[in-house]
């Protein structure tokens, strides 16, 4: 009886499902908080650090050449 109600009240689906969403996604982050491994989580500031060192030195040793040629200005390199 339910079933045929509700495929023709559109908006009626929408609102279960917003709020079947909205009651389980609390559910789903505390499981998957609960699933995090803590060295893994200690490891993170070395791999962020390395990651931007990797960055910056990229931007530095690959466009810093290639600016120079165009630009005059010493401190404009830089930008």
């Amino acid at each position: 009886m339910l079933a045929g109600s509700a495929a023709q009240d559109s908006l009626w689906v929408r609102r279960m499902r917003t709020l079947t969403v909205g009651f389980l996604t609390p559910f789903y982050f505390l499981r998957a908080g609960t699933l995090v491994s803590v060295p893994t989580l200690l490891a993170t500031p070395l791999v962020f650090v390395t990651l931007l060192a990797a960055k910056v030195g990229s931007k530095i040793f690959g466009l810093f050449p290639v600016i120079a040629a165009f630009r005059k200005g010493r401190e404009e390199r830089w930008y």
